[in-house]
C-alpha cells in the first residue's frame, strides 16, 4: 500500500514536471516512425487485386481516396516543393 501510494506520488511529480514532455515528444516519434515503417511494409506486402476484388465499388472507391491522399502525403513530406 505504501509502494502504490509513493507510485502515484512519483508519476504524479513525472506528469507535472519539465522532464515529462521531452521524454513524451520523444516517444512519440519513435512511435510514429514505427507505424510509417510498417505502413510501408503493408502497403508493399499487399495484394490490391485481391483485397479490391472483394469490396463493393464504393469501397473501392473510398479506398482509392484514402490511400491517394496518405501517398500524396508521404510524398509531400520525403519532397517537398520548390519555390521558384
Amino acid at each position: 500500500m505504501v509502494f502504490m501510494v509513493h507510485m502515484n506520488v512519483l508519476t504524479r511529480r513525472f506528469l507535472n514536471g519539465p522532464n515529462f514532455m521531452p521524454w513524451f515528444q520523444r516517444r512519440r516519434a519513435v512511435a510514429e516512425q514505427k507505424q510509417d515503417r510498417l505502413w510501408r511494409h503493408a502497403r508493399m506486402k499487399t495484394d490490391i487485386q485481391k483485397l479490391i476484388s472483394k469490396m463493393a465499388e464504393l469501397e473501392v472507391v473510398d479506398s482509392f481516396s484514402v490511400i491517394e491522399r496518405l501517398l500524396l502525403g508521404e510524398l509531400l513530406v520525403n519532397y517537398p516543393p520548390r519555390v521558384l
